[in-house]
C-alpha cells in the first residue's frame, strides 16, 4: 500500500495569493477597457450631435458660436419602439444677429437626434 503525500496536491498560500492578484489585475483592466470603449463611443455621439446642430443651425439661417457643444445631462429612456437607451442632452450657444448669445439643446436618443430646442430670439 502506498502513501502519498498530500502536500504535493495542494496549492500552496504563495501560489493561491499569486492568482487572486493575477484575477484582480484582469478585474481592472476589464473595468479601464469598458471605460475606454464608453468614452469612444461617448465621443462619437457627441460627434454626430455636433453635426446635426451644426446642420440645423444653418437651416434656420442662425450661427452657432464656438463650434462647440457640452453636455448637460443623460438619462434613461425608453425610445418609440420600447428599447431602453441613453438620451443625452447637449448644451450649445448661437446667435441670430450677432449681437447677444442664446442657448439651445440637442437631444440625442442613443444614436438618433431627436429634438432640438432653441431658446427664443430675435430675428
Amino acid at each position: 500500500m502506498r502513501h502519498y503525500a498530500l502536500s504535493s496536491t495542494r496549492i500552496s498560500e504563495e501560489e493561491r495569493i499569486s492568482v487572486y492578484l493575477d484575477l484582480t489585475h484582469l478585474f481592472w483592466i476589464f473595468i479601464i477597457v469598458l471605460g475606454f470603449f464608453y468614452w469612444w463611443h461617448a465621443y462619437g455621439i457627441k460627434q454626430l450631435a455636433l453635426q446635426k446642430t451644426k446642420a440645423y443651425c444653418e437651416r434656420m439661417d442662425i450661427q452657432m458660436l464656438d463650434e462647440s457643444i457640452a453636455l448637460n445631462r443623460i438619462s434613461i429612456r425608453r425610445d418609440t419602439e420600447g428599447r431602453v437607451a441613453l438620451v443625452r442632452v447637449f448644451r450649445f450657444e448661437f446667435t441670430s444677429t450677432g449681437d447677444e448669445r442664446y442657448q439651445g439643446l440637442t437631444s440625442m436618443h442613443g444614436r438618433r437626434c431627436t429634438h432640438i430646442q432653441l431658446e427664443a430670439h430675435r430675428i
